[in-house]
């Protein structure tokens, strides 16, 4: 997991936004979720043109999710590196929102969207 921390005084230790990336495993498939307190949404790389038939990944606990979420290596590494390098999510792919802890609506950003 990589995250991102603000150094404001009192709070030099919270963690105002992450990248997860989880799988592997038999299928070789991997998710990757990005979350933020600015924004306070959880997005998930996702890929509209991929089925949701949902197939198991390797997490913490075995999660079934759909395959419109789920990414080979390469792919993965791709967004990790943007995250890595620029501290954002890589808006040259799709991601689908949903509200955190907020009241927002749930959105979901094409790839051109800003």
């Amino acid at each position: 997991m990589m995250v991102k921390e603000y150094k404001e005084e009192g709070h030099e230790d919270d963690v105002k936004e992450f990248m997860e990336i989880a799988g592997g495993g038999a299928n070789g498939l991997y998710v990757c979720i990005f979350c933020s307190e600015e924004d306070d949404y959880e997005w998930n790389l996702y890929d509209p043109s991929k089925s949701e038939e949902e197939i198991e990944i390797a997490r913490t606990d075995p999660t079934m999710l759909p395959l419109a979420a789920c990414f080979d290596l390469n792919t993965i590494l791709v967004v990790a590196e943007t995250y890595a390098r620029y501290g954002e999510r890589d808006k040259s792919f799709h991601w689908q929102g949903w509200p955190g802890s907020s009241s927002l609506p749930i959105k979901i950003e094409s790839p051109h969207s800003e």
